[in-house]
């Protein structure tokens, strides 16, 4: 997707997933720079997303937040930001079993690609 950049990732999380602007802001003062979106992406996105999965009914951030990761995956000519999708959101969550099969279906095409990558299925 035209518009994503690696360095505005954080900012772009928070802008989509309205539910995590306050924890990317207090991770951001823990920090003496800018988290890396690794770490912003790893450490919040993922136990979300994961927390998500068990709710019996879905937060509005979920959508937002795997379109987002959809994007990132479509991020033509720059493979940081694809990275950040396969190494730090999808790769552990395919190790919490009971997150994956219920975020899987929801996920888009170019995701389930990358996803089926990380399993090995393609």
């Amino acid at each position: 997707m035209a518009g994503l950049s690696y360095n505005a990732l954080n900012d772009e999380l928070a802008k989509r997933v309205p539910e995590l602007a306050n924890a990317v802001a207090r991770l951001r003062q823990q920090w003496d720079d800018e988290p890396g979106p690794h770490v912003v992406f790893g450490d919040l996105l993922v136990p979300y997303l994961e927390k998500a999965a068990r709710a019996q009914a879905r937060p509005p951030g979920v959508a937002a937040a795997l379109e987002l990761l959809e994007d990132m995956i479509t991020s033509f000519d720059d493979d940081e930001i694809r990275n950040v999708a396969g190494a730090s959101v999808l790769e552990p969550l395919s190790g919490n079993p009971e997150a994956w099969s219920a975020l899987r279906p929801l996920m888009g095409p170019h995701t389930c690609r990358l996803a089926d990558q990380l399993e090995g299925k393609a």
